[in-house]
């Protein structure tokens, strides 16, 4: 049972797995491709650095920025239309993996873009940017929630009677009519609504909004208060999607930029600066980084983030942070709406703004005097804003004060997502443990819950980790026979150590790998590893009758020439045939599937062992017993570790040895793990054995100490 959670974190993480949370997190981390586009568009066309405009514009023309501009076009400016479909689909795929419910997360956000546009569209019909673009966010988080929790509430209501074409064969064209009238009821709810806005002489959903947000910060005068507030309610409107600079980019106008002017008047004249809170304050010492100082939360992620993979979006995000673009990580944790960042986000200014002020007042730094352009890096535009280097020195200490304002609520993410992954992971590992044989197919990387999430983020670090031998790696459990004091050879157990989340089941390496399509790769290392191994032991003086076991899967089995391939392994590392064993599944076996017998006959007509392993699962049949030519069976843990309880388990047992014995098959009894058991199946004549009992799986060099230990005579007591 899992240790009982303080209530603050347990409030935590049932917030950041409630539902709408969920569908904008998902929906924002989809538009992190657009981020990055329009990002680094943004950065080449206002890099801040004159040699480099003029070098563009002699290479590429006056217009050269058109093709950024184009990019930026695409993305940015169409952000909104791209979050408000994504945060809807994102929202129908909690429905349908939670609630069951057949809705297409293609058709909601379909009907959530009619409605965004409905509730935002110009009377002549025109999108304007300031709908579409990252002004939009706000409207587009509450139309796409809202007209998907409309669109469902009508799908899980309507008559059964109205479901059209419920019987209709082709699976798509059932599900789109079935959910036809909820969702033309929604699109027209939404036009009703517009209608009466009309009626009322109201706005746009999007301009009413942004001018509630306006009206009480009209008429506001340059006064510490009028800063405070501006900072905090700028960054507070960033936490539910909008963009709060350019809303309050009046107050910024009509205070901060002409504080800025009476600065540089006072300095033109020769006379000391008495305006601390101008935009060029602001822009160099409080939002550098962008909006929440940014870079301070790129620090602490970089610093702080192990276990959870925000380090590598905060690496990524470090280029166009540098440049006060902070979009990607405003998306992509994402910062909006998000429980755990939204005190620093506000708290990690605020500091930064009390320190950059109290710096000021104390005159440790020069009054800002003169404008900055917004891209200007950090460290460059400290120096700028001041024109000493006691301004770049300010930045540095914001920064680190920022990192440790975020270092507690990152550590707590950190937490929360190790649960979430231990969890997501556990359900993983137990879908590959039902599904042992591993049927062909993609079954885990697309899946859209967060078990699917698990899966692709351990897909990604198992292709890096297939080069890697101290990461993936083998272990060797023996194979012995106590009444000889004898080693016959040893099974080869894939191992993942993953580097931040420990030990990964073997069971889900191999989904995975069957998944991403890598399983060849995967399965020609353990046949080379395993051929290293028995030339290490016998150049190590081991017997040469010793081999090892190698298990196989589906879709190596299935492919045509797999048996020449590994006779081909053996002989170039000239290792003779009977020193592998080839292990499959009981399933595998008893396939009718023509390629796999094909490959089997031929690899024991090649000289390879053939293991059936985990006999008695389920799945037993007597048929392929004369059918190929198996050498060994190895007893499932399901009959070999309740003997000492199951007398009839040891009765099975018993049968299958004569099986054996009148076939000349070899038996190996797995998990044997007390002396109980192994006095039972010693008492009915198995001699066989393999289980922690005798050893646990070990390195290739613990093994060969422990054939010398427990080959001293038959009288060693085993291990």
């Amino acid at each position: 049972m899992r240790p009982k959670k303080p209530f603050a974190q347990a409030l935590l993480y049932r917030l950041s797995n409630q539902r709408h949370l969920y569908a904008v997190k998902g929906g924002f981390v989809s538009l992190i491709p657009l981020m990055i586009l329009g990002s680094f568009a943004v950065l080449v066309n206002n890099l801040p650095i004159q040699a480099y405009q003029r070098v563009m514009v002699s290479l590429l023309g006056a217009d050269w920025k058109a093709f950024g501009g184009h990019i930026y076009a695409a993305t940015f400016s169409i952000v909104a239309l791209a979050a408000v479909m994504s945060i809807s689909g994102s929202l129908s795929s909690w429905y349908r993996q939670h609630k069951g419910v057949n809705l297409s997360p293609i058709q909601a956000a379909l009907v959530a873009l009619c409605a965004f546009l409905i509730m935002g569209l110009e009377t002549d019909g025109l999108i304007v940017t300031r709908l579409s673009g990252t002004t939009g966010l706000f409207s587009a988080i509450f139309v796409g929630l809202l007209s998907t929790e409309l669109l469902v509430h009508l799908m899980q209501h309507q008559p059964r009677r109205l479901r059209l074409f419920f019987d209709e064969p082709d699976y798509r064209i059932a599900r789109v009519f079935h959910a036809l009238l909820p969702s033309l009821v929604t699109v027209l709810c939404f036009g009703v609504l517009r209608a009466v806005f009309g009626a009322l002489g109201l706005p746009t959903l999007h301009e009413l909004i942004y001018a509630g947000l306006q009206a009480p910060f009209r008429g506001l005068s340059d006064t510490p208060l009028t800063a405070l507030l501006f900072n905090v309610i700028s960054h507070v409107m960033w936490l539910f999607g909008i963009h709060g600079n350019n809303v309050l980019d009046h107050v910024a106008q009509n205070v901060l930029v002409p504080a800025l002017h009476v600065n540089a008047a006072a300095a033109v004249a020769g006379h000391m600066p008495t305006q601390v809170f101008t935009k060029t304050f602001f822009d160099a010492f409080v939002y550098m980084g962008g909006s929440g100082a940014t870079l301070c939360l790129i620090g602490a992620l970089l610093l702080f983030a192990r276990r959870s993979g925000q380090d590598r979006l905060a690496r990524i995000s470090i280029l166009p942070g540098l440049f006060n673009i902070n979009e990607l990580l405003i998306f992509g944790l994402p910062v909006i709406i998000n429980p755990i960042y939204a005190i620093p986000f506000i708290l990690a200014p605020l500091c930064m703004m009390g320190l950059a002020a109290a710096a000021t007042l104390l005159h440790l730094v020069p009054y800002t005097t003169v404008e900055v352009a917004w891209t200007t890096p950090i460290l460059v535009s400290g120096y700028l804003a001041t024109g000493h280097w006691s301004g770049v020195a300010l930045q540095i200490v914001n920064l680190a004060a920022g990192i440790l304002v975020y270092r507690p609520f990152v550590l707590q993410s950190e937490r929360m997502k190790a649960r979430q992954f231990a969890e997501a992971y556990d359900k993983l590992r137990h879908l590959c443990e039902e599904d042992y044989d591993m049927a062909v197919g993609v079954k885990y990387l697309q899946r859209e819950d967060d078990v699917g999430g698990v899966a692709r983020l351990l897909a990604m670090d198992l292709r890096r980790a297939l080069d890697k031998e101290d990461e993936l790696y083998y272990l060797y459990q023996p194979c012995v026979t106590p009444s000889t004091g004898t080693v016959q050879g040893a099974e080869e157990l894939l191992r993942w150590k993953h580097p931040v989340y420990g030990p990964i089941s073997p069971m889900v390496v191999v989904a995975l790998a069957e998944d991403m399509g890598i399983v060849h790769e995967l399965g020609r290392k353990a046949i080379e590893s395993a051929c290293r191994t028995l030339k290490r032991w016998r150049a190590a003086g081991l017997p040469d009758s010793l081999f090892i076991s190698v298990n196989i899967s589906v879709t190596e089995l299935k492919e045509p020439g797999f048996a020449d391939r590994i006779a081909q392994i053996a002989a170039d590392h000239d290792v003779p045939p009977s020193g592998l064993e080839i292990e499959i599944t009981e399933t595998l076996a008893v396939s009718n599937e023509e390629t796999t017998s094909r490959n089997l006959l031929d690899l024991r007509a090649h000289g390879f062992g053939i293991a059936i392993d985990d006999f008695g699962m389920g799945h037993s049949s007597l048929v392929y017993l004369k059918r190929f030519p198996i050498s060994t069976l190895k007893v499932d843990k399901c009959l070999s570790k309740d003997v000492t309880t199951a007398p009839e388990n040891l009765e099975i047992i018993s049968s299958i040895l004569q099986l054996c014995q009148t076939l000349n098959i070899g038996l190996v009894v797995e998990y044997v793990e007390n002396e109980d058991q192994l006095r039972l199946l010693d008492s009915i004549g198995c001699t066989h054995f393999q289980g922690y009992h005798f050893s646990r799986p070990i390195s290739d060099e613990a093994f060969c100490l422990f054939v010398r230990e427990i080959e001293v005579g038959p009288e060693h007591e085993i291990l």
